[in-house]
């Protein structure tokens, strides 16, 4: 063995490994066996087998090592010269810094417990040390986080959402950060029925409405009156004839509340 070249590549931030790549010089080589190079350093050990003919020098490259930024040996042998061997040191390049980007958001209702789902991926080596932002106020850190990934916290709480900081115990620095969500907080809609609130017992055609455009309607009217047209699932009116003297109601149910009208009816037939 006459000598190794080492050249680490840079450090993969998306999965801190590397690869060292380089030229294995020689003389007198035997003729048969294999001519093997291992990181002896690396976590776990990495490996690359070289076959016959052997003509120097020989390249190789050694792959998915993992960042540290110490000192690494490598060591060549051939199998069927155990004796003619050679080591190597060179240095590894340091852990990447992670990566993050939050995402996610949308609407809401402001009704206290709906909430929507921001999401903040990583890459790199955890755990992770992170702080949110919303509308550049700093949250609460995050510290130690270690999965599940990516990360995500369902909030009913309104505004823009960005990341401060983030960190590792590879780069106690910041980190690279980017990315927005946005959370916008619907009021609650105000429910209406329009139509007659007062008629008289027997009096049909009376029309009610309320809001178009919504889902699942389910229309009831009380023991007073009864439905003549309309108030299915996709009806936004229902006609309703009022058969009794008294006080009676209708109602509606939809995706986004509920109307209720209460109807006096004073007239006798």
């Amino acid at each position: 063995m006459i000598d190794i070249t080492a050249n680490p590549s840079a450090c993969s931030g998306a999965t801190n490994t590397y690869s060292v790549s380089g030229n294995i010089e020689f003389s007198n080589p035997p003729p048969a066996g294999t001519l093997s190079i291992t990181d002896m350093t690396a976590i776990p050990q990495v490996s690359q087998t070289l076959y016959p003919p052997f003509v120097s020098p020989v390249s190789y490259t050694l792959s998915n090592i993992p960042c540290d930024g110490v000192s690494h040996t490598l060591y060549a042998v051939f199998s069927d010269s155990l004796a003619c061997t050679l080591n190597k040191v060179y240095t590894a390049p340091p852990e990447a810094c992670p990566q993050a980007v939050i995402s996610g958001g949308g609407s809401i209702c402001s009704d206290g417990s709906t909430t929507t789902n921001v999401i903040v991926t990583f890459t790199g080596t955890g755990p992770y040390d992170f702080t949110y932002a919303i509308n550049g106020v700093p949250q609460t850190p995050v510290t130690g986080y270690n999965g599940p990934f990516p990360y995500t916290l369902a909030t009913n709480i309104p505004g823009t959402y960005t990341l401060v900081s983030l960190s590792n115990l590879g780069c106690p620095g910041t980190g690279s950060v980017s990315g927005s969500a946005i959370v916008i907080a619907n009021p609650l809609p105000v429910p209406l029925i329009t139509g007659n609130a007062t008629v008289c017992s027997g009096s049909t055609g009376n029309v009610y409405e309320t809001a178009e455009g919504m889902q699942n309607y389910q229309w009831t009217v009380s023991a007073a009156g009864n439905i003549t047209n309309g108030g299915g699932s996709n009806d936004y009116t229902s006609t309703v004839k009022w058969n009794s003297a008294g006080q009676g109601s209708i109602s509606v149910n939809y995706t986004d509340g509920m109307d209720v009208m209460q109807l006096l009816l004073p007239c006798s037939m």
